[in-house]
């Protein structure tokens, strides 16, 4: 799987008990008129989860959320934390499995 990454904000995946942070170097959509994403390709196994969010997610979320030890517990815990976000950023988390 190639993934194509714009932005500042690291995507990861998560692999059993390991945990690869993704990041790029491209700017985010929207700045510039021609992008130039960052390309990764990455073998993909059943049972990884991939985690993109926004800038608007800070580090302590995001190492919080790595913490969790199944995709059940990582939802629900992205879910009640961005709940009780009361920040002028936007935020925006995908979780995703490979089924």
């Amino acid at each position: 799987v190639i993934l194509s990454k714009n932005g500042a904000a690291p995507s990861y995946l998560i692999r059993g008990n390991e945990t690869l942070r993704i990041e790029g170097h491209s700017l985010p959509l929207g700045i510039v008129k021609q992008i130039s994403p960052d390309c990764f390709q990455v073998e993909v196994r059943s049972k990884d989860v991939f985690v993109m969010c926004s800038d608007g997610a800070d580090e302590q979320m995001i190492q919080n959320w790595m913490s969790c030890r199944s995709v059940s517990e990582l939802k629900r815990t992205v879910e009640q934390c961005l709940k009780q976000q009361n920040k002028k950023d936007d935020i925006t988390v995908i979780v995703a499995e490979i089924l």
